[in-house]
């Protein structure tokens, strides 16, 4: 952090995009002093060319918001103990400041017994389609990585142990909950354990169904129905024949997308913006 010789300006860091990071380190807390403080602040950093500010509010100082505010401060994002406000300075290019991430990150996991020809299935409690099966799935935590958010729901809702092997496939949805993006990811994972000890809190019922039983099931959304399609080419090694040089990892990923990719059960209707990876595209729209 930077310190100017003037003491009622805010110790602040100017990074290499020329924005200030403002620090409340020396702030008592004094709502008064701080918007005097501030405004000095300001004038020096437009007076250094600053194109924009950040400045994180922790929650025992939230009543410095106010002050931040009449000095042009716009919210930015809020966590559970900060409030991040930001202004842009530059009056010759519109505002460069990254805006908060807004997608949710979502998981479920394929797991197979290779030695039984058995899938993991799930009913879910809360589940929009009564009595359907799906593979166990969640939301990815802060901090964590697909493979351990996979494994991890996996045994939060069924108590298989299980590891991940690769990324099956994945969805975007645009305008989900509070206008954010949904990324779905589908993983396949191989089991350690086959001893179901299901979350009764969350979960109806979780069985081990034979693949051959999963793949005739009809009452399943559109994208359980492609990762069923998936499983099956699995099984007829298709996929498998199409491996080009790329890694293990990906040679069986495909990807889809769109808005209406979770349609009402049993619609044709496809978006335009379906795509599917380069490898599956012939042997999935056959």
């Amino acid at each position: 952090m930077e310190q100017t010789q003037n003491p009622n300006i805010l110790v602040h860091k100017i990074d290499r995009y020329q924005c200030a990071t403002l620090s409340l380190e020396n702030i008592t807390g004094d709502l008064e002093q701080f918007d005097k403080m501030l405004g000095e602040t300001m004038a020096h950093l437009i007076n250094v060319k600053a194109r924009g500010v950040w400045l994180n509010i922790d929650k025992a100082r939230c009543h410095l918001v106010s002050a931040a505010a009449k000095h042009g401060f716009k919210f930015h994002h809020a966590k559970k103990d900060y409030v991040l406000m930001q202004t842009w300075l530059s009056k010759n290019e519109i505002n460069k400041l990254p805006h908060y991430p807004v997608h949710f990150v979502g998981i479920g996991g394929v797991v197979i017994n290779d030695e039984t020809d058995e899938i993991l299935l799930i009913q879910e409690k809360t589940s929009l389609v009564a009595d359907m099966w799906k593979i166990p799935g969640g939301l990815v935590d802060d901090g964590e990585y697909l493979s351990q958010a996979a494994e991890r729901e996996v045994f939060e809702e069924t108590g298989i142990k299980a590891k991940f092997q690769s990324l099956l496939c994945f969805r975007e949805r645009a305008d989900f909950k509070w206008k954010a993006t949904d990324v779905y990811f589908v993983a396949f994972l191989k089991p350690i354990t086959t001893e179901i000890n299901m979350d009764p809190r969350e979960i109806k019922k979780a069985t081990w169904m034979k693949i051959d039983d999963y793949l005739k099931l009809e009452n399943m959304v559109e994208m359980q129905k492609r990762i069923a399609k998936i499983i099956k080419l699995r099984r007829e090694k298709v996929v498998a024949k199409l491996k080009d040089s790329r890694s293990d990892l990906l040679y069986d990923l495909a990807g889809f997308c769109g808005d209406e990719f979770e349609m009402a059960l049993g619609s044709k209707i496809m978006t335009k913006n379906m795509f599917y990876g380069p490898l599956l595209t012939k042997v999935l729209d056959s």
